[in-house]
């Protein structure tokens, strides 16, 4: 069985036509496949082969760039003779596929077999899971002191814990190797180590402002930004009450023979010692109980707001309610334990127990896939404050059709490497770069390109 000539061809997708590459070949078991382009232009990740229904793993190499790019090509249609003229091209999700014409290319092409992307998982991610499973296994065993500590009946929030930890690496590893996150993530520090003095006197305050107090989000509305503080600081209160505890690193025991004076222990170390009956004492027995109503004061803003805002409305998403759901269910039922215990004579505890129990569990497993993943993310921006701070320093780009300065050199060029790694190509017929307009001369690119398709708006 010959190999395969590759071949370029005119794609149609969805009404926009743009020059991408499609490959006829034999898979090899090639130790490091590599696919070397002469240029960073979008191509299609779809293939023509004797084999049907398989799928490839492939490399692209710019040639002369030191950056690759890994992607996986599904054979979805049969070819028996390389002389044939070529099967129409199934349609997928991104819509139909029409052929246009094809031209013989000379590129090398290394292919191995292989998963697709959705059906393997990532070995970095995996790594960067297991190791922060191993890290809260070894918090748990010498923080509660070999277990002595350690109470049984949170097991169920132990392993609640080590499935968001997990899910949380490894997810966050995988976002940090997106073509847009991992540049902004290098630039970031970059950006960060050229004047690291100065920077790091700037981070407390960037930290105050981009994660505590959160002020971007109060300039464009109170409400979502006071909703927003509200969930903030009750997820955070109850993150160092529930966690500590899960982990065996917190405990109380009382002070001589007086049963209502207690002692913190942080593992071995006695901290601090409170009379229960006191404002402390309350706070600190009470603190799930303040935590819960903070979270259920910001969820019913959240709920007000996008049940009556129009905007809201409009770009409205199934993971955006089911977020307040979880949030919702797990101060409710935390709740009525205090309910149960203070006023029911404990009635009815064993069944909210379990049920508060569920819902925290769920909440933790939903963590790192669902729509609150974002308080693991939201400590990058401080990278791109650092990021836009040096491209404000640094020199503008130029539009190429007026010559006005309209953004920053810099953000224009880590641009236009980014977007073809995302499969998309702005550069123009004759060299240049659709990213080097600048908004004004796009608007009115657009009105000229409309006027001429009219015929004239006069």
């Amino acid at each position: 069985m010959a190999p395969f000539t590759p071949v370029f061809f005119n794609e149609i997708v969805g009404g926009v036509p743009s020059l991408n590459p499609i490959w006829r070949f034999t898979p090899t078991l090639a130790p490091s496949p590599t696919l070397n382009v002469t240029s960073n232009n979008n191509f299609s990740q779809r293939a023509l082969c004797v084999y049907s229904n398989v799928t490839f793993s492939v490399t692209k190499k710019v040639v002369g760039s030191p950056t690759t790019q890994p992607f996986d090509i599904k054979v979805d249609c049969l070819l028996d003779d390389p002389t044939d003229a070529l099967p129409p091209i199934t349609s997928d999700a991104r819509g139909p596929w029409t052929l246009v014409h094809i031209a013989e290319v000379d590129e090398p092409l290394n292919v191995r077999l292989g998963n697709s992307s959705a059906n393997h998982l990532d070995r970095r991610g995996l790594a960067w899971g297991v190791v922060g499973v191993a890290v809260v296994i070894a918090l748990t065993f010498i923080g509660s002191d070999r277990l002595v500590w350690f109470d049984a009946a949170l097991v169920g929030y132990l392993f609640g814990v080590i499935f968001a930890v997990f899910g949380v690496a490894y997810r966050y590893a995988v976002w940090l190797r997106r073509p847009s996150t991992a540049m902004l993530n290098r630039r970031g520090w970059d950006a960060f180590r050229q004047r690291k003095a100065r920077n790091l006197v700037a981070l407390p305050s960037l930290v105050t402002t981009h994660l505590l107090t959160q002020g971007f989000i109060r300039r464009r509305s109170r409400a979502r930004w006071l909703a927003h503080q509200l969930v903030f600081w009750g997820c955070i209160l109850a993150g160092l009450v529930t966690i500590p505890l899960t982990l065996g690193l917190f405990h109380f025991e009382s002070v001589g023979q007086r049963a209502d004076r207690y002692r913190v222990y942080v593992s071995r170390v006695g901290t601090l010692k409170f009379d229960a009956e006191s404002i402390v004492g309350w706070f600190i027995f009470h603190a799930l109980d303040v935590a819960a109503v903070l979270v259920l004061a910001g969820v019913f803003i959240f709920l007000r707001r996008r049940l009556r805002d129009p905007g809201a409305m409009a770009v409205e998403r199934s993971g955006d309610f089911l977020a307040l759901a979880g949030l919702f269910a797990v101060s409710v039922s935390g709740l009525f334990l205090t309910v149960s215990s203070m006023w029911l004579d404990g009635r009815f505890y064993s069944a909210l127990n379990t049920m508060h129990a569920l819902t925290v569990i769920l909440g933790l497993m939903y963590l790192p896939f669902g729509k609150l993943f974002h308080i693991f993310q939201r400590p990058g921006n401080l990278g791109v404050a650092y990021y836009k701070r040096a491209n404000d320093e640094g020199a503008p780009a130029l539009c190429r059709r007026c010559g006005e300065p309209f953004a920053s050199a810099q953000q224009v060029a880590d641009l236009k490497d980014v977007l073809p790694q995302v499969g998309f190509d702005y550069s123009i017929d004759g060299g240049g770069n659709y990213q080097d307009t600048c908004p004004r001369c796009r608007r009115a690119q657009i009105t000229l390109a409309q006027s001429v398709r009219v015929g004239g708006f006069g």
